[in-house]
């Protein structure tokens, strides 16, 4: 996607990566564009809380526990492929904090900001907006 003119100030390669408890998006944005180059994620087990004998709770945390890993792996993984300056995160804290303590510190010096939002129904366009304004 071609971003606005006025957003068009990424000389340098960044990762954009948008993540709720479930899903992550990874958004390479440079020069006047930005495109997903990739996605993870750990679906809800699809086994009952009974066929497993563990409560609900103990599941849904170690679901998000290995989310947090795969991202980490993901974003570690596209800087060094794609030569990113800057990550910036578009998650909640629980997601971000976690995850960035799995990075290696070369990467993790990389992380820029960090939007806690819901950006399920905010456009593309306006989280570039959002991150820039920061």
């Amino acid at each position: 996607m071609i971003l606005p003119h006025d957003l068009q100030h990424f000389p340098t390669s960044h990762l954009i990566v948008m993540a709720d408890h479930i899903m992550a998006h990874f958004y390479l944005v440079g020069g006047n564009a930005v495109e997903e180059v990739s996605s993870v994620s750990e679906p809800k087990e699809l086994q009952s809380d009974k066929e497993l004998n563990t409560e609900p709770s103990k599941l849904d945390e170690e679901r998000v526990r290995r989310l947090v890993i795969d991202i980490g792996k993901e974003v570690t993984r596209l800087v060094r492929n794609h030569g990113i300056d800057r990550v910036h995160l578009v998650m909640k804290k629980d997601l971000a904090n976690p995850m960035i303590d799995h990075l290696d510190a070369p990467t993790a010096a990389k992380v820029g900001s960090v939007l806690s939002i819901d950006a399920s129904n905010i456009s593309m366009i306006e989280i570039v907006r959002r991150i820039f304004e920061k």
